[in-house]
């Protein structure tokens, strides 16, 4: 009989370890969301905004100088330009400004104002 519980915390064990050995398992998969294109000179940019956490939910805008695609925990086929924290404290992002290799985001304050993620503008500037 005791040889029967061992047997069997062994081979629970086993199955606990070889599900969570999946090369997808990312335990809280990443939301990821296309916000906007802009095209710039001959490139065009996608801005996504990407939402990290369980419950302390962190944001994160990221742009791409060419379209990504995402695997099941969120993550992109290819590495950002840039990519900047969504600081909900600041105000409503309103503008987000890329320049020498940085994402900045602008923002205002939010009485009363609603402004959008889906309204964001981006500015890419190549000086």
């Amino acid at each position: 009989m005791m040889q029967a519980k061992h047997l069997f915390v062994w081979l629970t064990a086993l199955g606990l370890l070889s599900a969570c050995a999946e090369k997808d398992d990312c335990g809280v998969a990443d939301t990821v969301q296309e916000i906007t294109q802009v095209d710039s000179g001959q490139t065009r940019y996608y801005l996504y905004l990407k939402t990290s956490g369980v419950s302390d939910k962190a944001s994160f805008l990221v742009l791409y100088d060419h379209k990504p695609s995402f695997d099941a925990c969120g993550r992109a086929d290819r590495d950002a330009i840039g990519e900047a924290y969504v600081d909900a404290d600041r105000g409503a992002p309103v503008r987000a400004v890329f320049a020498h290799d940085t994402l900045d985001i602008q923002y205002v304050e939010q009485a009363g104002d609603s402004a959008s993620l889906q309204n964001i503008e981006i500015v890419v500037r190549n000086d």
